[in-house]
């Protein structure tokens, strides 16, 4: 049996974001080394997709570091990842052993359905834009083939599409595309 090792890198070089604040990852690793049990004879698996990804509230170029790992420790467990080790200081900011755990919280909650539509500016659509902060879910968090499927909508390419989000429940507009997930 394989084992599988993943690690959290918090990121607050500017010249590795997409915007003004902190980052954390989950990435997953391979073993490069003998022994698994150390740290060290991990790397990251580049082909492998993000675990995780949250975008953090601490400005990246002045911000205080210690208040980044503290509210990417808070997002990583809300999200169900623990940190087994310490940070470890790296070129880009820092690196975590993380692991994936049961999170009482996430097994209570019931599996949340949502639909997307497509629409572009000035459309009426009833929902919440995926951008909009008070959006129930994060771009960063939807599957892989979900992120495919807006992006073939045009979602990302400028800022004329836009991607609602609505709850189970509430009917989707005619005419436009739609794409109903469970989260």
């Amino acid at each position: 049996m394989t084992a599988t090792h993943f690690t959290a890198w918090l990121v607050n070089d500017t010249s590795c974001l997409d915007q003004a604040c902190m980052d954390i990852t989950i990435l997953e690793d391979q073993l490069i080394g003998g022994d698994p049990d150390r740290d060290d004879n991990w790397s990251t698996d580049s082909s492998k997709p993000q675990a995780f990804y949250a975008v953090t509230t601490v400005d990246a170029e002045d911000g205080d570091f210690e208040q980044a790992e503290e509210e990417a420790r808070d997002l990583m467990e809300a999200a169900g990842w623990r940190i087994t080790g310490s940070w470890k200081s790296v070129d880009v900011g820092a690196i975590a052993t993380v692991e994936k755990h049961d999170n009482p919280a996430q097994q209570e909650a019931s599996p949340r359905v949502v639909t997307l539509v497509s629409a572009t500016q000035g459309d009426t659509v009833p929902g919440v834009e995926i951008s909009d902060p008070d959006c129930p879910i994060d771009w960063h968090n939807l599957p892989a083939d979900t992120k495919a499927w807006a992006e073939a909508q045009g979602y990302g390419a400028d800022d004329t599409e836009l991607l609602y989000v609505l709850d189970a429940g509430h009917g989707a507009p005619e005419g436009f595309p739609t794409r109903t997930i469970t989260l």
